[in-house]
Parts: C-alpha cells; sequence; structure tokens
C-alpha cells in the first residue's frame, strides 16, 4: 500500500481511482486533545468598539484518564486601556453572537498595562476553575460544568474576553473556532504530521472517503483521534484552511497531493509540479510551503 500511495503522489493527479479502495477495518476510541483558537479585537465585541487591540488565543483541551485540563495560551497588545480582567464567557443563545456570563475567571492574567502574554493550564475536575454561577446552572459538578462548557465552545456559543480600564464590558474579544492541522490523528512526536498516516486520512477525506475506510491502516501508533466520526468532524469543521493553493476549492488531487508531498519533505518545484488548481492563487513553491506551516501548529 506504501508504495502504490508514494508512486501516485509522485506522479500528481494519476491514479485517484487507488486511494478510493484502501481499507476497510479500524478500531475506534475517543479523542483525547482538541485545540481552539480565536482571533481577539474590538469589533468582536457585542456593541462593536474602535478600539485599534488585538489579541490571540489557543485553547488546548484534554480529556484522558490522567488528566482533564484546559490550557490557555494569550497574547495581546495595542489596547486602548490597561488590561484588568480576562474570562470565558457561556453561554450565548446565538452562535458567535449576543454576550453571556463569565465561565471561568482567568487566574493571574496579566493586568495593568496594554500588551502581555498569559500561558497557564486548569485542572478543570476543580470547581474553582469555574465561575459559581456556571457551575451551579451547569448541575454543581466540576464534570458537568466541563462538559458543558466543551460543548458551547463547539457549536460557538462561547468567547474570550479581555477587559480594560478604557472598557469595562471588554475591548476585545472572540469566539472559540476548531484550529486547524495537519496532524489529523492527534499523535505524539513519532507520527506527529505524517505523510502516510495524517497524508493519507485527509486525500482518503478529499475523496469523500467515510466510515472505517477513511482511516484503515492510517492511524499512527500513537494516534489519539481514531474514531473515523470524529475525524470527519473535525475536517469538516476546518475543511477550507485545506485549501492549499487557494483557489476555492478542497481537491484530493492538487490539495491532497501538495499536503502529502510536504509532509514527505518534498520542497521547491517538485512541490508544486502539477499539483496546482484551476486559479490558485498560492502557487510557488515558498508560499505553499509557508501556508503549511500554519496547519502545523
Amino acid at each position: 500500500m506504501g508504495n502504490v500511495f508514494l508512486n501516485w503522489i509522485a506522479r500528481g493527479r494519476a491514479a485517484l481511482c487507488v486511494l478510493s479502495v484502501l481499507g476497510f477495518v479500524c478500531g475506534a476510541v475517543s479523542a483525547q486533545t482538541i485545540t481552539y483558537r480565536a482571533k481577539l479585537d474590538g469589533a468582536s465585541e457585542a456593541p462593536p468598539n474602535s478600539s485599534m487591540g488585538t489579541g490571540t488565543l489557543r485553547a488546548i483541551f484534554n480529556n484522558s484518564v490522567s488528566a482533564t485540563t484546559m490550557r490557555l495560551i494569550v497574547n495581546f497588545s495595542g489596547l486602548t486601556g490597561n488590561s484588568t480582567v480576562a474570562h470565558i464567557h457561556c453561554c450565548t443563545t446565538m452562535p458567535r453572537s449576543a454576550t453571556a456570563g463569565v465561565a471561568t475567571d482567568m487566574t493571574a492574567f496579566p493586568s495593568g498595562g496594554t500588551s502581555g502574554t498569559y500561558d497557564r493550564t486548569f485542572d478543570m475536575t476543580l470547581t474553582s476553575s469555574y465561575s459559581s454561577t456556571f457551575l451551579t446552572s451547569s448541575g454543581g459538578t466540576a464534570a458537568l460544568a466541563f462538559q458543558r462548557l466543551i460543548a458551547n465552545i463547539a457549536s460557538g456559543n462561547a468567547y474570550f474576553n479581555l477587559h480594560s480600564t478604557a472598557f469595562g464590558g471588554g475591548e476585545i474579544r472572540g469566539f472559540f473556532t476548531l484550529e486547524p492541522s495537519l496532524d489529523v490523528d492527534v499523535s505524539n512526536a513519532t507520527t506527529k504530521f505524517h505523510a502516510l498516516t495524517d497524508g493519507l486520512i485527509m486525500v482518503r477525506y478529499m475523496l469523500a472517503i467515510t466510515g472505517a475506510p477513511l482511516v484503515s491502516g492510517a492511524l499512527g501508533p500513537t494516534a489519539t483521534r481514531t474514531d473515523p466520526v470524529q475525524i470527519k468532524t473535525f475536517l469538516d469543521a476546518t475543511r477550507m484552511a485545506y485549501d492549499i493553493d487557494g483557489n476555492g476549492s478542497v481537491d484530493a488531487a492538487t490539495d491532497g497531493v501538495l499536503i502529502v508531498r510536504y509532509l514527505m519533505g518534498i520542497r521547491d518545484g517538485a512541490l508544486v509540479q502539477d499539483a496546482l488548481g484551476l486559479d490558485a492563487s498560492r502557487t510557488s513553491p515558498d508560499d505553499v510551503a509557508s501556508y503549511m506551516l500554519t496547519l502545523m501548529p
């Protein structure tokens, strides 16, 4: 299977039918790690404000046998006022709009400046990781609060809000969105961003292969996202990020080939040869490689 796949990649558009029949059986376990991100700005506040401040957020959730954690990585700059506090708010009645109450407080969030960084991991099994109101309305236990928070982040009904002395109700905020990643099966470093695991799964996905055949024989030995339904849901939610050549569509014979070639270490002209779609806007090897790096957080 490996040789057939590598030959197909080397030849670009040829032999697409080979991949449509690869693999039929696999096991399934729940994903343990999922990452979201948010772009923070004044225009996303409710109501919008004129702040020139900006920020970024990465939220990494782990729900495994050994730990249930939330790691928040925040960078912000250019605030109108000095930062005061920050929160995750949940749960809005409409996705990506309106406001909601505080769900979690950001312990030790940097205050008193117009820029800063924050990197903290929370133990989400502790009731102290949630606001008392959110905890009570979620059923009174940390487990139920965590389930509710994760569900509403996934549905677009939770946001991160940074408050300042100039905007007490919030100067910059952003709703959570899934972070696209070429590490489809969420593996450790051994098979993270791997052509014959992540790359193969993505090509199969682009060929509309679903169910067990999507992942059969294509999961890394340390994969934690192995359920084909979960993998398809993740790729559906982040699909347009994999429009590597920037032509407005996601295609196995172009974008899929580019992804696998890049993961194989192919660079320069060989990376893009015969693998760019009609009306591609990202055509040079350097542009393609630079964009690929944004998908490898």
